[in-house]
């Protein structure tokens, strides 16, 4: 096998790859607006009883996941995979916290 059909090869693998993170990041982005929403319409009663009350974090959630939907979407056209790396991380962190701090989060429901 030639070099450039080496090369023909990573590059089909690596675009491939990308497609599957960016499906990847659409459904997560989907998943974080629908919760969002979700908190916004049927939760805000529940979350209002709370000591800890916040009302931000439905629409930081909506911000979040449209975030990640359009940089998903920008990510198509392989131009912003560093922002892809990004969002990856803050999810990555949001989900690291929110085990940290799940005893607190169960109290407070």
């Amino acid at each position: 096998m030639g070099k450039h059909l080496q090369t023909v090869a990573a590059l089909a693998c690596m675009k491939s790859l990308l497609m599957v993170f960016n499906f990847v990041f659409w459904v997560s982005g989907i998943a974080i607006l629908a919760i969002g929403i979700w908190m916004e319409v049927e939760l805000y009663k529940y979350m209002e009883m709370s000591t800890e009350f916040s009302g931000t974090t439905s629409y930081v959630l909506i911000g979040i996941g449209s975030l990640i939907i359009l940089i998903g979407s920008l990510a198509c056209c392989c131009t912003y995979g560093a922002f892809l790396a990004i969002v990856f991380i803050m999810g990555l962190e949001r989900g690291i916290s929110i085990y940290a701090y799940r005893t607190k989060l169960y109290r407070g429901l």
